[in-house]
């Protein structure tokens, strides 16, 4: 994601440079000398609409890779190469557009935030730091909020027919002899 959100907002970097490039090098060049006063600097009017527009473009570009695949198969390329898949908490069937939205929004919609004393990148930390905590089913917060959980898919071996998954935390069930 972070390689498609590089290109997709090459336009708007090369743009904020040309914009920012000047008052960040003066700024640069004043400190290398010493001086400390910057009280007469300011960035042009257009790096602000600059930086939100690289906001919009890379909380797009990352909702069109996370929930079509999370609502179709509970994967995207990552979590396939990962082998973990997300899943409804109470059955096997997929998500839908609905619940992978749920899930997806409260991580993906933050990083419009960021432009505000990175507060959306605090929120993104929270909930993802919420896995160590939640017991037994590990559960981000975005998780919690949809109703699902992420599971490992195991490889497909010699006389199985499909994936299977497993919950972290959860134990299998044995079979005891009388």
């Amino acid at each position: 994601v972070f390689l498609l959100c590089v290109v997709a907002n090459s336009w708007f970097g090369y743009q904020f440079w040309q914009a920012a490039g000047p008052t960040i090098r003066e700024i640069y060049r004043r400190s290398l000398a010493g001086e400390r006063s910057t009280a007469d600097l300011a960035f042009p009017p257009q790096t602000s609409t600059l930086i939100l527009m690289i906001l919009v473009v890379t909380t797009a570009v990352w909702f069109a890779y996370e929930v079509p695949g999370s609502a179709n198969s509970g994967q995207t390329l990552g979590k396939r190469l990962l082998r973990i898949k997300v899943m409804r908490i109470e059955s096997e069937e997929r998500l839908g557009f609905g619940r992978a939205w749920r899930r997806w929004s409260r991580l993906g919609l933050p990083t419009m935030l960021w432009y505000c004393f990175c507060v959306g990148l605090l929120l993104q930390l929270v909930d993802c730091l919420f896995v160590a905590t939640d017991r037994p089913l590990h559960q981000a917060i975005h998780d919690k909020a949809a109703g699902t959980v992420v599971v490992r898919v195991a490889r497909l071996g010699p006389g199985t027919s499909g994936p299977i998954a497993e919950a972290p935390g959860a134990t299998k069930a044995r079979k005891v002899k009388p």
